[in-house]
């Protein structure tokens, strides 16, 4: 299980700038050239602790596996976002850890995602990830 502060180290170690911005679509949204990662939050449009922890990990997410695409791109955007949420969840929640989570009773989406401070969207997906249960 990662922390905030550890998921701003590894985008300082690897030269991410964070940012924060106005954003009309997203509450937050990473952005590459040539090599250089930049991530912007909208704070107005983030409202919790564990959005903000799903926020940051997903971004740095697309950052740190290259997951990015425009409009013009043959690249899938729900490919990209796949992988930029995959990354997320071994931090936030790695499967070893959600199984101990789920052996010591934490049975119901709520509890994991009280558990693992992220918000239960997310628990869905490491849900359907890692055990394949459908969300």
């Amino acid at each position: 299980m990662t922390t905030y502060e550890e998921l701003c180290d590894i985008a300082e170690q690897d030269d991410i700038l964070m940012l924060s911005g106005k954003l009309h679509s997203s509450p937050s949204m990473a952005v590459c050239d040539e090599g250089d990662c930049t991530v912007i939050f909208d704070y107005s449009q983030i409202d919790s602790t564990p959005a903000l922890m799903v926020c940051t990990a997903h971004e740095i997410g697309h950052c740190e596996t290259g997951a990015f695409y425009t409009e013009n791109s043959l690249e899938l955007r729900s490919r990209m976002e796949y992988r930029a949420n995959k990354w997320a969840i071994k931090k936030l929640a790695p499967k070893n850890e959600m199984k101990k989570a789920i052996e010591n009773g934490n049975t119901e989406v709520w509890q994991l995602a009280e558990y693992f401070g992220i918000t239960e969207e997310m628990i869905k997906f490491a849900m359907w990830v890692y055990f394949d249960i459908p969300t």
